[in-house]
């Protein structure tokens, strides 16, 4: 909700989508993204080490392979392939085209369905470890 207020006051970018459809995007991002967190939190036994793995699976790969700084389609193919594994590269689609473009659900059920599997893989991983190492 912040980047929306300083994009529509501070540089006047219109909302044209449906905030509805642009919120179940952002709950569906964050969700994976808490899992990948307690992901690492279960595997790592120390916070430095936690830290540093999950600034390196998820700020770093977020913020170069997502699409936000370079576009995917100028990418070597093997990164364009490479940035599918990520959740930040659906969610870039999704918060796009739900903002400027005022794409629907059908537009993005891709980016909707990739993003949906990784946050169900993530879960599954995250939980399955969990059970684990709670177990005598």
């Amino acid at each position: 909700t912040l980047v929306y207020l300083i994009a529509r006051s501070a540089f006047g970018v219109p909302f044209v989508g449906s905030m509805t459809l642009f919120g179940f995007g952002c709950l569906i991002f964050l969700v994976t993204y808490l899992a990948q967190g307690l992901l690492i939190s279960v595997v790592t036994r120390k916070q430095v080490v936690a830290m540093q793995l999950s600034m390196m699976s998820g700020l770093l790969p977020s913020t170069l392979l997502s699409g936000f700084i370079f576009p995917i389609e100028s990418m070597p193919t093997f990164f364009r392939y490479f940035t599918m594994i990520f959740p930040a590269r659906w969610f870039m689609r999704i918060a796009r085209d739900t903002f400027l473009k005022g794409s629907d659900f059908v537009a993005l059920s891709t980016s909707f369905f990739a993003l949906s599997v990784l946050c169900a893989l993530m879960i599954k991983m995250a939980t399955s470890k969990f059970k684990r190492d709670l177990e005598p």
